[in-house]
């Protein structure tokens, strides 16, 4: 069966009729994200997030822009997931700690409604060490209220970051550009079609709109990306120690 973006196989709206048995395990392995090359990351974890990962901009079908960690630079290889299935960065992103879950469409009720993954190795019935997601009365157990909490920051901290990124876009902040990597020993690597600031652009505001930036906190947020893309050359040196094996 193939993916859909962003690691989901079978995102399935939970039904507390159809679904009162199911059970979820912890995750301990994200093999599920083995093939991503970039993830979703909310502008609130940029100053985590910049340290270790190129964080890039793309927008959807939709027209919402999204902010993107980049974890690797060939497709369908993360050079973060390990082949045991341990995540070796540092920060783990919220789009995979959520993971089974997510908010997809729901036509019937036309609002969000709550999904997961059915087709994830952790979703079942009679999954060994799975917690229940619903009381034997119906209602959500602990571990789906956890996640209905998750769920609820993730959508609104993602309206948060498109909005940003859509004030850097109209600020004339953000080009389309093909970025090419060059390693210590000649390697190089490739990074096509990605958003990024502008850094001349950004130099060319005037004093007000600056100034604005700085009292927002929005001006750090745009130094954390541009700073983040130096860890391109890391990555580089992740992928041919990975060709090394």
């Amino acid at each position: 069966m193939t993916k859909s973006a962003f690691f989901y196989v079978q995102p399935t709206l939970l039904d507390r009729e159809l679904h009162r048995n199911l059970k979820v395990r912890p995750l301990t392995d994200v093999r599920f994200a083995a093939e991503a090359t970039a993830v979703p990351v909310l502008s609130v974890e940029w100053a985590e997030s910049c340290l270790e990962y190129p964080i890039v901009f793309s927008i959807g079908k939709d027209g919402q822009w999204l902010s993107l960690a980049v974890t690797g630079l060939r497709d369908g290889q993360n050079l973060f997931v390990d082949e045991d299935g341990r995540w070796t960065g540092r920060y783990v992103p919220a789009c995979l700690r959520r993971y089974p879950f997510v908010l997809v469409q729901d036509a019937a009720a036309d609002k969000l409604g709550v999904a997961i993954d059915t087709g994830s190795e952790a979703v079942g019935e009679d999954i060994e060490g799975g917690v229940p997601l619903f009381e034997p009365s119906g209602e959500p157990a602990p571990a789906l209220q956890s996640v209905l909490q998750l769920l609820g920051e993730f959508q609104a901290q993602a309206g948060a970051t498109h909005q940003f990124v859509q004030r850097l876009m109209d600020a004339g902040l953000l080009v389309e550009t093909n970025m090419e990597v060059k390693g210590r020993h000649g390697q190089v690597a490739n990074l096509l079609g990605s958003w990024v600031v502008n850094e001349a652009k950004l130099r060319e505001l005037d004093s007000n709109q600056v100034f604005e930036l700085f009292q927002s906190g929005e001006l750090a947020m745009v130094y954390a990306h541009l700073l983040s893309l130096r860890n391109l050359i890391g990555m580089l040196e992740r992928q041919v120690k990975r060709s090394a094996h």
